[in-house]
Parts: structure tokens; sequence; C-alpha cells
């Protein structure tokens, strides 16, 4: 594995403001369509569990994120077969945040990652994370001269209290492929299993189920949590895509066990992230040039708190750190503004997407550092 270096800023003095939430009735997701109502919680408007949402149809509100206690099991896995894991031919991409298990370089290792890392010390237990990310599915990376390959994680997302599970979105230029490849997967960093799913956006049943146009982008949802919030660490923990069809949160990964010794994570496994990571996108271009990447977001992030049951927004702790960089092989670190005043990228954080607060914002213009 190649050296990490890792560039944190100092962390954001972010007041904590944890409000209650009410109760709310189970809906089975398999019912009757019920009329759109608000839900409320910490002064935050969601789709009501329930609630369908057929394709075409665009959001004005997102869903709230999964639990199980309030609102009864999750949708069964309704494509299974869409998993590419196991099939003949599917060769896997390195996994998120590094491994020994690799076909090629971690992109946590990469040249130009940047993170919202969580640090949640012995303060507070985590049982998990939510959040709306830009799934772009038709985004074409950049080809860069002398690429073999080129791969973008975003986003992806690790959440705190020592999870196995990591949710990435995933963009691939492969020059075997005639197209780039883009899809939704799902790491499993306890043991040896390493992806566990993977799924093509351009399925149509996929593209059905989980994404929808929020302003003008499209979308999809992702929870990571797990039912035991008194003992998150070592619990079996589980993966959601919120499917809008049928109006509730979809099971789609599950592993058993403790991130402590498995997860990159750092302090035994609690720290999370919320992040952008690329490999190979400069390939042959001159030092210091950086190419356009269409701008990637995340949008709504919720941590799930294990004192109150409630989705708190990530900014709500002053521990969530500045966004911080990965540096590996070609160091392109100037990319980013965070880091070089003259670096053409910036990521914002904390920022509002189409009225959404508690957002990250990469926004990638081709120029020069």
């Amino acid at each position: 594995m190649r050296n990490r270096r890792l560039v944190r800023l100092s962390a954001l003095a972010i007041t904590v403001a944890a409000c209650g939430d009410s109760a709310v009735r189970p809906v089975s997701p398999l019912s009757t369509p019920r009329m759109a109502t608000l839900g409320t919680s910490n002064s935050h408007q969601y789709l009501p569990y329930g609630v369908r949402i057929p394709p075409g149809q665009h959001l004005t509100l997102l869903p709230k994120p999964y639990d199980r206690l309030r609102d009864g099991p999750p949708i069964p896995n309704t494509t299974p077969q869409l998993n590419l894991v196991g099939k003949p031919g599917f060769v896997p991409p390195p996994p998120p945040m590094g491994h020994l298990d690799r076909r090629l370089p971690p992109p946590g290792d990469g040249q130009a990652a940047i993170a919202v890392n969580i640090y949640p010390g012995s303060t507070n237990k985590w049982y998990g994370i939510s959040q709306t990310n830009a799934a772009r599915p038709t985004m074409q990376l950049p080809v860069a001269p002398d690429s073999t390959e080129e791969l973008l994680y975003a986003p992806t997302v690790l959440p705190p209290g020592g999870t196995c599970i990591e949710a990435t979105t995933i963009h691939e230029w492969y020059p075997l492929n005639p197209h780039d490849r883009r899809y939704q997967a799902w790491y499993n960093w306890c043991g040896t299993t390493g992806w566990g799913g993977f799924e093509s956006m351009a399925d149509t049943a996929f593209s059905n189920n989980y994404l929808r146009v929020l302003g003008s982008d499209t979308v999809l949802s992702i929870t990571v949590s797990t039912p035991d919030t008194a003992n998150p660490h070592g619990a079996c923990w589980y993966g959601y895509l919120y499917n809008y069809t049928l109006g509730g949160w979809e099971q789609k990964y599950s592993s058993c066990g403790s991130g402590t010794t498995s997860s990159p994570s750092g302090d035994n496994g609690n720290d999370g992230w919320t992040a952008w990571e690329s490999w190979y996108l400069f390939g042959g271009y001159s030092s210091g040039f950086c190419p356009y990447v269409p701008s990637i977001f995340s949008t709504d992030i919720e941590l799930l708190e294990t004192d109150d049951h409630t989705a708190h927004p990530i900014t709500d702790y002053s521990y969530v750190g500045s966004p911080y960089l990965e540096i590996g092989g070609e160091n392109r670190a100037g990319c980013w503004s965070t880091f070089d005043p003259d670096g053409p990228w910036t990521f914002g954080f904390p920022t509002t997407y189409d009225s959404m607060t508690n957002s990250w914002l990469a926004t990638t213009p081709a120029g020069n550092s």
C-alpha cells in the first residue's frame, strides 16, 4: 500500500442544536399509496414514508433516514438479479479507501481525494448515516493521455460507529469497454468479502426504482445503519436505497462484525466520512493541469444518534472536521482551492444544494493550478 499523507484544516466551529423527534407510525411501503403530507424532525420536512414517487415525477422532499423501529421491516431487495458480483466476466475495481486485496492501488491513496471526516471520539455513539447523492448516470469521465483506466468514487460514505459497510457511487472509464460504467456499490470491510453488491445505474429497473430528479439533477438516497443502536460496534449493519416507486427503504446489503480492525477508519474504526475520491484522472496531463469533471454533491447528510434515536444534520456537530485531503501517487492537491489558492477546483462544505442544507459540493472545472 502506498504511504498516505493527510492534510487537515482546523475543525469547524459549529453549534450543536439537537432537537427532539416526533413519533411516526410505521407504514408498510407495500400498502396502498397515501396522499403526501409533510413529516418533520429537527425543523426538517421529509417525504413521508409510504408515499410513492413514480418515475418521471420530480422530488420536492427527500426521504427521512430509515429507522427500523419506527418504519418497520425494510422492503426486501427487489433487484437481486442486477448484482454483478460473482457473475462471469465481472472484474471489480479497487475498494474505497484502500485494502490489501486489490487489483489497483486504492483511490484513498489517490491523486485528489477530498472528504468531510467525522471524529466522534467518545462524545457520541452513532448507528448510521443517511444522505442523498448526485447519481450522474450519464456522466463521462475525461480521457487523459496515456490512461489505462479512470475511476471516480463520488460520493462514497462510511458511517461512524464501527460499521463494515461503505456505500460508493462509482464512475469508471475502461478502454476495453466502449462505454463509461456507472454503478452503485457496497463494500464490506469485514473479512475478505470485498465488494458485496454492485449494480449498474444504466439498468432500467435500477433507474425506475432508485433514481429521481431533484432540482435539475438525478439523485439517489442512501442509508447505512444498524438496528442495534445501543451497541453498534460488532453489530449487523445494513445498506439501504430508497425505492421511490414503492415508497420505502429497500435493503440491498448487510454485514455483521466490527470494522474496528478491518476498516481504514481511525479511532478504532469509530470515525467515518463522506467523500470524493479519484484515481488516474490525470494520466499523461502536464503537471499542474486539472481536467474538467462534472460537479458532484451530497445533500441532506444526517447522522443517526443513539442518545435520542434521531437523525441530526451533520453540521450540528463541532467535531465534524473541515475538508481534508489524502495524497498518494501523483500529488494533485493543488487542484483544490481548499489547499492551493490557485486551484481551479472547489469543495464547498457546509453548503446548500437546491435549498437543502447539510451538503457538500465538489465543483471541478478544467484549469491549471
